[in-house]
């Protein structure tokens, strides 16, 4: 299934992409967000370039599935001169593949948005569309919880 979604930033696109690149705002987002168990497994950045993964639980109610916390690996690697970058979200131990094109364009003088186009895959029979519809709209209200913890953070990489 593809999904496209964006989050506005009342900053330039060199901010946000610099607050992006930052390890530090990434565990200050997930804190902000109240998530308190995930560890950075991976995190580079150069001025050019930026990769971060992540592990973290979440909660899981998966439509036909039991309610639970998992595991979810996310990487992010990002273009910074191009504001263009590439996100999966591999949620542990389900038949289920996230994968998203993003960039980061103006929005006015001094805002840009992030816009996300995503495909959404679960193999599992008979049940794997409903899935997916439920994990767009989870994607949707996770990303805007992101965005606005992210939009508390911009100052400091002003």
């Amino acid at each position: 299934m593809k999904h496209q979604s964006e989050s506005h930033y009342p900053a330039p696109a060199a901010v946000v992409l610099k607050m992006f690149a930052d390890r530090s705002f990434h565990e200050r987002k997930l804190q902000k967000l109240g998530i308190a168990n995930f560890e950075i497994i991976e995190h580079e950045a150069d001025g050019e370039r930026a990769r971060i993964r992540i592990s973290r639980q979440l909660p899981v109610q998966l439509p036909g599935m039991k309610k639970g916390a998992g595991a979810v690996v996310h990487t992010e690697v990002w273009n910074l001169k191009d504001g263009v970058g590439d996100i999966t979200a591999e949620p542990q131990g389900m038949p289920l593949e996230m994968r998203c094109s993003a960039r980061i364009e103006p929005d006015g003088d001094d805002a840009c948005v992030a816009r996300y186009e995503w495909d959404i895959k679960a193999n599992v029979p008979v049940v794997g569309k409903r899935i997916e519809k439920f994990v767009a709209a989870d994607i949707d209200k996770r990303g805007e919880q992101e965005a606005e913890a992210g939009r508390t953070l911009l100052d400091d990489y002003r």
